[in-house]
């Protein structure tokens, strides 16, 4: 039988049954706390008060602090305890009987603490890593923090040996590992009694970080971790921090804009929260170096100067920090200028189409002038974008911006062909020929090489189609002439130059697209050559030209005609269908 399990019938004989009872209706596992096991002595808390027992066998004897026991007799105190020494025996002995963990669980369990620590302590000094790991939780679990110590253990940690042991993503986890286990270990610590060296200690790796991630490519981002334990500890740190708001706060400013620390994110709103005014006069700070650089201008007034100046700042990713910190605020109140302010901002941190875009929403309080001017600068950055494009030409459209328009329909002509194909610019329908030729020309310059979306070919064929609704007869004709398009497109273009009695713009397309077709030795295109030489004959007679000019022509494909057997009465079959008409 357990040496700590004891049957109830002698805690009765040893307590009396108003104690026994008391006891056991008193007892949950919740009651006894701290319960210590020393050789055969027990000592625990129960209800604020200690007892001790002793243990012989099936016998315990015991006493407790409260005035009923008054140290010396067994209480109803002792009975709760011994009952909580009965449960986890009982859970042992069950634990025992269970699979092979569990044993080992109820063995270690049996243990005393002393014997538990020896056999724990011997296993650690089999193996170096986890050996090392303890011995820093004990160094930080100490009264003296030594914190030369720990940088220098900073150092080794974080130190690249030979960088061919990370060449793969699995290497560089791996030794992130060892980093975030080391930083993991400082956030557990209790740094609140030295906050000034520990906060030194948390700058310092936060720097070794930050170097590592230039040297190492962490594709999978395993560094996070080490970076989420530093900025929670430093954030912890300093606000136990003591001195004036603007030396606390430039102290912050050092690892928020200096190459060291610039790979790894820290939020002023949480580090500065507990300086009072801190974050204000943080943002203040900021708002006037802004100026000072971007809207030199703007003069700040004498009451308004903060003391010390922001620290130097010349790299853009600095600049990109201040600004996103300023683009969340209200512009100070002495800028009297808001588009002024509010577009420094935004052009600095518009790095993609939809931030100009979002700009440019922004910018229609102050003006549809100001919407335009975003755009251009925005195109300017992102010339091929389509959205840009588009916003671009319906700012011109709403402005009436003839200057603007005309430049925006060379330099985006296929998105302003798309636009009006889709009915988009209803109140364009009707611009100067001169223009449809200035974005057909730009159409006709895209090379087919750097086009891999056929931009090229779908402005040609939607400014095809759109010649069906809204002719414009020089357009017309160099579409009708372009080999780009689909033969079928060209024919269509062909009967729209017919129908608007344009014969001479009809005899000079036919005259190339009749030896076009021959040259193709295709039957359709045999017939289609046929259909066309009946036209072309019908342009010559419009515009009174004789005939021995149209037989010079025949001439001149006679080689193409005397090959095809058929050609002629294709000719005839053309010409009586004509004739019907």
């Amino acid at each position: 039988m357990s040496k700590f399990l004891v049957g109830e019938e002698e805690l009765f004989k040893r307590a009396g049954k108003d104690r026994f009872q008391r006891g056991k209706n008193a007892y949950t596992p919740d009651l006894v706390q701290d319960y210590q096991r020393d050789g055969l002595a027990v000592t625990a808390k129960v209800e604020d008060y200690t007892v001790t027992l002793n243990y012989a066998g099936s016998i315990v004897d015991g006493h407790c602090t409260c005035p009923d026991s008054d140290g010396f007799d067994f209480c109803q105190h002792c009975v709760s305890a011994v009952l909580h020494g009965n449960r986890l025996e009982q859970q042992v002995l069950s634990l025992s009987k269970g699979p092979e963990k569990s044993r080992i669980f109820a063995y270690l369990i049996g243990l005393e603490k002393q014997s538990l620590a020896k056999h724990f302590l011997e296993l650690l000094e089999s193996d170096s890593e986890q050996f090392e790991r303890y011995l820093l939780k004990a160094s930080l679990a100490g009264q003296e923090v030594d914190f030369v110590a720990l940088k220098a253990r900073v150092t080794e940690t974080t130190r690249i040996d030979d960088k061919r042991n990370l060449f793969s993503q699995r290497q560089v986890k791996a030794f992130f590992a060892r980093i975030e286990q080391l930083f993991g270990e400082f956030e557990a610590a209790s740094f609140e009694s030295k906050p000034r060296e520990g906060l030194k200690l948390v700058e310092y790796s936060l720097a070794r970080l930050n170097k590592l991630l230039l040297q190492i490519d962490d594709k999978w981002g395993t560094y996070r971790s080490s970076a989420q334990a530093l900025s929670s500890l430093y954030t912890r740190l300093f606000a136990l921090q003591q001195g004036r708001a603007t030396t606390l706060i430039k102290r912050f400013e050092k690892i928020y804009f200096l190459d060291q620390f610039n790979l790894i994110a820290h939020e002023p709103a949480h580090i500065l929260r507990e300086i009072e005014g801190g974050l204000d006069l943080f943002h203040k700070r900021l708002a006037q170096a802004w100026l000072s650089q971007q809207l030199a201008e703007q003069k700040i007034p004498e009451t308004e100067k903060v003391r010390a100046a922001l620290s130097e700042i010349k790299e853009y990713w600095q600049w990109r920090k201040v600004a996103e910190q300023l683009i969340q605020l209200p512009k100070p109140r002495y800028v009297q200028d808001a588009y002024a302010w509010q577009r420094s901002l935004h052009e600095f941190l518009a790095q993609s189409p939809m931030a100009w875009l979002e700009w440019a929403e922004k910018a229609e309080q102050f003006g549809s002038q100001h919407v335009a001017t975003a755009l251009d600068k925005a195109l300017v950055q992102f010339p091929n974008n389509d959205l840009l494009a588009r916003r671009a030409i319906q700012t011109a459209v709403q402005n009436e911006d003839d200057s603007t328009l005309s430049r925006l329909a060379v330099s985006q002509a296929c998105t302003f062909v798309d636009m009006l194909s889709e009915g988009a610019l209803e109140a364009l329908q009707t611009i100067d020929a001169t223009l449809y030729l200035m974005i057909y020309r730009q159409i006709d310059q895209i090379n087919p090489h750097d086009d891999p979306e056929e931009r090229q070919y779908r402005a040609l064929s939607k400014l095809s189609a759109f010649m069906q609704e809204y002719y414009v007869k020089e357009l017309v004709g160099f579409l009708a002439q372009d080999e780009r398009l689909l033969l079928d497109q060209r024919l269509r273009l062909l009967k729209l130059i017919d129908a608007n009695g344009d014969h001479v713009e009809a005899k000079k397309i036919r005259e190339n697209m009749v030896p076009f077709l021959l040259n193709k030795q295709q039957n359709r295109s045999d017939d289609i050559a046929a259909e066309q030489l009946v036209l072309l004959r019908e342009n010559y007679k419009a515009l009174n030209l004789p005939q021995s000019a149209f037989d010079l022509f025949m001439s001149s494909i006679n080689n193409l005609i005397v090959v095809r057997n058929n050609f002629a009465s294709l000719v005839d079959k053309y010409q009586v269908s004509l004739a019907q008409k």
